[in-house]
């Protein structure tokens, strides 16, 4: 199953990247509209396989898709997503799906696809769950999810720093710049790639900006 999906997803790339006529590519979309909902044509900018070999495709615009290996199932704001701009998913230990979204792009010339206000969205597998109460995962970007190898989920926002899930409770870090990747190193530092710098959580939960002379220890 694992390497069957891969192969689709390979597939799916090369007919996103491969030039095509308006012909050809409205063609593609009508046939990926009658068959199950995935339009090629798509941004697809997150791709993630679960643990039990579900494939799950984030689409900007589009919400939420999750493949199978027979049939897409699709999740949008309608389903309870909180934008239809989804940007990153990650599962939980407990097998929860955690997907963050980015509030609708307000240049999109498609009015009607201006949805969302943005957020984190905890999936169970029966509803969406959003966190209105905590500020910056709701109504916010959230780029970037990231589970490390204690199985914590990191969150990142636009405007209030990075937050941790640990032991059923969100714990906040008052990063000072946008948080757009995560990486734990061999040290169980947490090094964050912002839109501004390099910064590192150390294990104590000291928040310190890396700079070329370091410190790297």
């Amino acid at each position: 199953m694992k390497y069957g999906l891969l192969f689709m997803l390979a597939c799916v790339w090369v007919s996103c990247n491969s030039p095509k006529t308006k012909a050809e590519t409205a063609e593609m979309e009508t046939k990926a509209d009658q068959e199950d909902g995935l339009q090629i044509g798509d941004y697809v900018v997150e791709t993630f396989q679960d643990s039990k070999d579900n494939l799950w495709l984030g689409r900007d615009d589009y919400g939420a898709s999750k493949f199978d290996g027979t049939i897409f199932a699709h999740f949008t704001i309608n389903e309870g997503l909180n934008s239809n701009n989804v940007q990153s998913i990650v599962e939980d230990k407990e097998g929860i799906i955690w997907i963050g979204t980015r509030v609708a792009e307000k240049d999109n010339t498609d009015v009607n696809k201006r949805l969302g206000k943005g957020g984190l969205n905890k999936y169970d597998g029966e509803k969406f769950i959003h966190f209105p109460e905590i500020e910056g995962l709701n109504n916010s970007d959230v780029f970037t999810l990231y589970k490390d190898n204690a199985d914590q989920i990191w969150i990142s926002t636009t405007s209030n720093g990075v937050y941790a899930f640990e032991n059923n409770k969100f714990v906040h870090y008052d990063v000072p710049k946008s948080t757009m990747s995560f990486l734990k190193d061999k040290a169980e530092n947490l090094c964050l790639g912002c839109a501004g710098g390099l910064y590192r959580i150390h294990p104590n939960g000291e928040l310190g900006n890396i700079r070329t002379n370091g410190p790297w220890k």
